[in-house]
């Protein structure tokens, strides 16, 4: 994975230092004019630096970054559906176990890719059901 410039202004913004950390653990930080070979095969000099690093990597450093933060939490248990309030998620329901939950919030991340439940279109309403 590679990330720009522009790709890497606002992760730097929110985790200060997160490409340091990923240069500390494989990732490279390539100069301008230095030589860039594609897997397509086309070759030229780039104009600006270039972050190189592996998906699973930039996963992982910038989960345990936001993982270290005082105010971010992370609970096993199976989101149910979200709560909403004014056009915006207030709230996400979840079972842990056999009970029922609700955690309000100010910010919810799904971060399960493909296996996400926000994909199905009744979760993406912006009203309660």
């Amino acid at each position: 994975m590679c990330c720009f410039p522009g790709g890497r202004r606002w992760p730097e913004h929110w985790l200060p230092g997160l490409t340091r950390d990923l240069q500390d653990r494989s990732a490279v930080l390539s100069g301008p004019g230095q030589f860039v070979q594609y897997p397509d095969g086309w070759s030229q000099v780039q104009e600006h630096p270039l972050l190189t690093a592996s998906g699973p990597l930039l996963a992982s450093r910038i989960r345990a970054r936001f993982l270290a933060l005082p105010n971010v939490s992370t609970r096993r248990s199976l989101v149910t559906g979200l709560e909403y309030r004014d056009g915006r998620v207030t709230a996400v329901r979840y079972r842990s176990g056999q009970a029922d939950h609700v955690l309000p919030a100010d910010l919810v991340v799904d971060a399960m890719g493909r296996a996400s439940r926000l994909a199905r279109p009744r979760w993406l309403r912006c009203s309660p059901r």
